[in-house]
């Protein structure tokens, strides 16, 4: 089996348009496919650095996997994840940030139906605190930038418990405060949306 990804380099936006292939044999394909687009970019990132990976145009080893499959399977496909949840309680959440010129631009999607206020509000704390957490030094600010996330899971109405897995997570182009300035705002309106709920 094959890993296939490109790689954007956040210090300096240069996209590197051929693919990387890395050859692996510790899991089955069917283990592989139970993973998420994130968590296989988070080990994808730490190997690199472990290895002393640098962008060939500015030595920086400050990288963003794209695009990964393994094989001719992408671990992170919407329509699939759509497919998945249709007809169950689970609940999916997209949202998109691309900026130009300093001027971000939001574009957020999801299920159809659209997603209970208390999953949007337990996601975006758990966003918040993963941007928060993540090291200063990933963030590059550019006039250009963009950043995606997408969150599925689901809120149990009887017990109030709410399940978040990550499917994907990525960008470059965006500071820190940038984000979580733009996330403190969301939080507000979903924790009203919530509060809203409940009357």
């Amino acid at each position: 089996m094959y890993i296939t990804h490109s790689i954007v380099c956040r210090n300096c936006l240069h996209q590197v348009n051929v693919n990387y292939i890395f050859k692996i044999d510790d899991m089955d394909l069917g283990d592989y496919k139970k993973l998420t687009d994130y968590y296989l970019m988070k080990r994808l990132i730490t190997g690199y650095q472990n290895n002393g990976f640098k962008c060939k145009n500015c030595n920086s080893n400050n990288i963003q996997p794209m695009n990964l499959r393994v094989d001719d399977y992408f671990l992170y496909d919407y329509d699939r994840i759509g497919k998945r949840i249709k007809g169950t309680d689970e609940q999916m959440y997209v949202l998109s940030l691309s900026k130009k010129d300093n001027i971000i631009t939001p574009k957020i999607g999801g299920r159809e139906n659209g997603v209970s206020a208390q999953f949007l509000s337990h996601m975006i704390f758990e966003l918040y605190k993963i941007i928060e957490q993540t090291d200063e030094a990933s963030f590059v600010r550019h006039q250009m930038g963009n950043f995606f996330v997408c969150f599925t899971g689901y809120y149990d109405h009887d017990t109030w418990n709410v399940g978040l897995r990550l499917e994907r997570l990525y960008y470059f182009g965006f500071s820190k405060i940038e984000l979580l300035e733009f996330l403190e705002k969301r939080k507000k309106e979903y924790i009203q949306m919530m509060r809203d709920s409940y009357k």
